[in-house]
């Protein structure tokens, strides 16, 4: 049964999980109150898909995609939230676990096969990274808020700036 939400309009579904490399990307389901299937919005994240407190900003851009009529999918990253793994922040990898979970998510019967890609800030260079892999069902991007040089404006030296950016590496896991 579906998780209650605050929204009569939208229809949460907290338990999408896909298998990425041996491990486990756990995603939540905002479903639109319109008859599918719909196209589909992916947002990754190392955020915590269901941390009211780090997230919570997100569930207005949630709600206004989903009361629009798309199908939004919250991804925790590998290593991130309630996904398995572990997590190299900018590795650069992160670009196949979003095609990966796009795939998953153009396969199935709720979506219509369209599937783009919405991110703020560290959610928005994953956007870049599925961007370069062009998976079959993206069809399009939304960078929000974000550097097109991750790795010069987060690190110092070839050392993470934990002066600059204290609270970061524990908001993640």
């Amino acid at each position: 049964m579906p998780a209650p939400y605050p929204d009569p309009e939208v229809t949460l579904h907290p338990d999408l999980r896909v298998a990425v490399d041996g491990e486990t990307v756990a995603a939540s389901r905002y479903e639109p109150a319109t008859a599918g299937p719909n196209p589909a919005v992916v947002i990754a994240t190392p955020y915590r898909k269901d941390d009211r407190i780090t997230f919570g900003a997100w569930d207005p851009s949630i709600r206004y995609l989903a009361r629009a009529g798309y199908e939004v999918v919250v991804m925790d990253l590998l290593g991130t939230g309630a996904s398995t793994g572990w997590a190299e922040p900018f590795a650069g990898d992160e670009g196949r676990q979003v095609a990966a979970v796009i795939e998953r998510v153009a396969a199935e019967p709720w979506c219509t096969g369209a599937v783009g890609a919405f991110g703020l800030s560290y959610g928005a260079w994953t956007t870049y990274q599925v961007a370069a892999l062009d998976p079959e069902p993206l069809g399009a991007v939304v960078p929000v808020s974000v550097t097109p040089a991750a790795y010069r404006s987060s690190w110092t030296g070839g050392a993470f700036n934990l002066l600059k950016r204290a609270t970061w590496p524990v908001s993640m896991y």
